[in-house]
């Protein structure tokens, strides 16, 4: 049953939703209104609007579901499938999901970390009473992190185990992409966008098929980037140095050195030709155009610098500065030319003008990853279902990159206006990444598990 502060609050959140969708005088605004009361929360504080979120929105059960990895016992209001899951996992860790980390950050920039929390409902009730603008998830340490002041430091209060998680930001891409004056993809063309779909696809891709995973989570970070959860148990249980040697596999692009991109590693991996193969060299005619990668005279310059003979690079500015031909026709003349000067060359030279497209195409367009954010169990990363405090748009999970459009993400605007639910991005949330990841976290959890372990987990490929 509903306690009165329930239905307090929701009469308060109906009452907000009519003020958002009338005047004074209770009359529909019309769409000249609708804009300006658009504007007017725009430029308001997303924190004070929080607690009715918090209230009636955030998916409590669906994270407490996600985050227990089926060591919690189901409430009343878990759903059929995670209760059945629930009663076939064996081994249930009571301590599990209190060893959980979370931080919260308060209005002013108030950051608190270490806080944890014994069930679902102490998580609800200190979201609610606190209203962190920004919620970070940890590790799951040896001992319940809020006591950690209990233990000595060292060994017994150390990091258990962590999701691997991949953190990719728009602003790294601003030396190419044509939307870099806005750091907000939200309020930026939608052509931005292609940078976010190619680094899921081919991430998404390495960790499927070369390092076998298969429970990933990818989440739009409410403003300008992504986040990747991979909670696979084998992913979760990997220590920093098997985390830093994935981060390190995942990582082509390593920045710029004197104006050129710096590549690591053996181009011709076979992970490497499949990324150009099925997703690189399929999405870089449109890309190229919609960015006006070679339209735009520092993104000419960036690409010519990777021309590896100066006499072709040369050429081709020289017919550039003459012309106006969309970018795609401009690369085809940039393969052609490349191609004619290595057949004339031999060894060395010969094979990095062939590479030369290549080399571009990973420069621009590889994902650009924050390895710090991967290589540490401890590192925090923000959660699903947050609501971006600058944007006002709601970290949901992606679930098919190519169609996602950050534009299109919910907004605290349109869920307290009654507008729009979160119910949709819950259900395949829990439907299509939840549940078939506590299938098998079941499975592997057959054996009697063993007391808390008190130093940290590995992993071994």
């Amino acid at each position: 049953m509903a306690s009165d502060l329930d239905h307090t609050s929701d009469d308060a959140n109906a009452q907000l939703a009519k003020k958002l969708k009338t005047d004074d005088h209770g009359n529909a605004h019309d769409d000249a209104q609708q804009k300006a009361g658009d504007e007017i929360f725009a430029a308001s504080s997303t924190h004070d609007l929080m607690p009715l979120y918090y209230r009636t929105h955030f998916p409590y059960e669906a994270m407490y579901t996600w985050l227990a990895y089926g060591h919690a016992l189901p409430t009343t209001s878990t759903t059929s499938t995670s209760k059945q899951i629930a009663v076939k996992k064996k081994n249930i860790d009571r301590t599990f999901f209190p060893r959980r980390e979370f931080c919260f950050t308060l209005e002013g920039d108030v950051f608190v970390r270490y806080q944890s929390f014994k069930d679902v409902h102490e998580m609800k009730k200190a979201i609610r009473e606190r209203v962190p603008a920004k919620i970070d998830i940890g590790p799951v340490f040896s001992a319940d992190p809020s006591r950690r002041h209990a233990y000595s430091a060292g060994t017994s209060f150390v990091p258990m185990e962590r999701e691997f998680v991949i953190d990719i930001d728009m602003t790294d891409y601003d030396d190419v992409r044509a939307g870099a004056a806005s750091n907000n993809l939200a309020a930026s063309s939608d052509d931005d966008w292609a940078y976010m779909t190619a680094a899921i696809a081919v991430l998404d891709a390495a960790l499927k098929s070369d390092l076998g995973f298969k429970h990933i989570l990818w989440v739009y970070s409410g403003r300008r980037g992504v986040h990747c959860w991979v909670c696979d148990r084998r992913a979760r249980m990997m220590n920093d140095e098997v985390r830093s040697a994935v981060a390190a596999y995942l990582q082509v692009y390593k920045g710029t050195e004197a104006g050129r991109a710096r590549l690591t590693g053996n181009l011709g991996h076979p992970s490497v030709k499949r990324c150009l193969r099925e997703t690189l060299r399929p999405l870089w005619p449109t890309v190229i155009d919609e960015q006006q990668m070679l339209e735009r005279s520092e993104s000419i310059e960036k690409a010519l610098a990777l021309i590896p003979d100066e006499d072709v690079a040369s050429a081709l500015r020289d017919r550039w500065s003459r012309g106006s031909k969309k970018s795609s026709d401009r690369w085809q003349e940039l393969e052609s030319a490349v191609t004619r000067a290595a057949s004339s060359k031999k060894g060395l030279d010969a094979i990095k003008l062939r590479e030369c497209p290549n080399v571009i195409i990973l420069s621009m367009l590889y994902p650009r990853l924050d390895v710090e954010v991967s290589k540490h169990m401890n590192h925090l990363l923000k959660a699903p279902f947050c609501v971006h405090p600058k944007t006002g748009r709601v970290c949901v999970p992606i679930v098919d990159a190519q169609s996602f459009k950050p534009q299109n993400a919910p907004t605290l605007l349109g869920l307290l206006r009654q507008e729009i639910t979160l119910d949709e991005h819950v259900s395949r949330f829990l439907e299509d990444f939840v549940h078939p990841m506590l299938a098998d976290e079941a499975g592997e959890m057959e054996v009697d598990a063993p007391a808390a372990p008190t130093t940290p987990g590995g992993a071994s490929w």
